[in-house]
């Protein structure tokens, strides 16, 4: 073979070779979400048999969140269920509703009471803030912005609770944590390798 063609051919095939796997035009990998959700998560801390689990899938695109949580115990009836954009022991808005008992709000489905499992997709549309609109609780999140709702995500700074009436602030929650598809806790996929990038 020509040393020139050789030289041409050679580093594209390298680059694409340590590039990794390829993302979704707008940047989206498959990404799976899960929370533990109990009492002693809540601001400030319930004691309460109640727990809960959330898991969910980011679609590929980016568009649309599949998701079902199981909780059970609840000390009342529960009022509704959210993703909160807030830190580890601070309160923060809601950004979507996952389930609603009550008469305000979106009402997306009904949650189980006082336990059971939910289930259900989420889109932009279902998106509401707390942005611009919120006034002095204004964090950014744009109405019918899921590009923001995963951004929060990502950052780890997000959490799943259930409200009930005993405690409409909230009985249990959990932060949402990401994983991605295929991804092991050590960043390695199905095949044991890691990401070149």
């Amino acid at each position: 073979m020509n040393t020139r063609i050789l030289y041409a051919i050679l580093p594209p095939l390298c680059m694409l070779s340590f590039t990794g796997p390829a993302s979704s035009a707008d940047g989206h990998r498959g990404i799976r979400l899960s929370a533990s959700l109990t009492g002693f998560n809540e601001v400030t801390p319930k004691l309460t048999s109640a727990a809960g689990k959330f898991s969910a899938v980011v679609d590929r695109s980016g568009t649309s969140v599949s998701f079902t949580m199981t909780f059970s115990d609840l000390s009342a009836p529960v009022l509704f269920s959210h993703i909160h954009f807030g830190q580890v022991g601070v309160n923060g808005g809601v950004m979507v509703f996952l389930c609603n008992n009550g008469t305000s709000g979106p009402q997306p489905r009904p949650c189980p009471t006082p336990g059971g499992t939910v289930s259900g997709t989420f889109t932009a549309q279902d998106v509401v803030g707390p942005g611009l609109a919120a006034g002095a609780a204004d964090q950014g999140i744009d109405p019918q912005s899921l590009d923001d709702v995963l951004a929060a995500i990502a950052s780890g700074q997000t959490y799943v609770n259930v409200h009930s009436q005993r405690w409409p602030g909230g009985e249990i929650r959990g932060r949402v944590e990401t994983e991605e598809h295929g991804k092991d806790e050590h960043g390695k996929d199905e095949h044991g390798k890691k990401d070149k990038h």
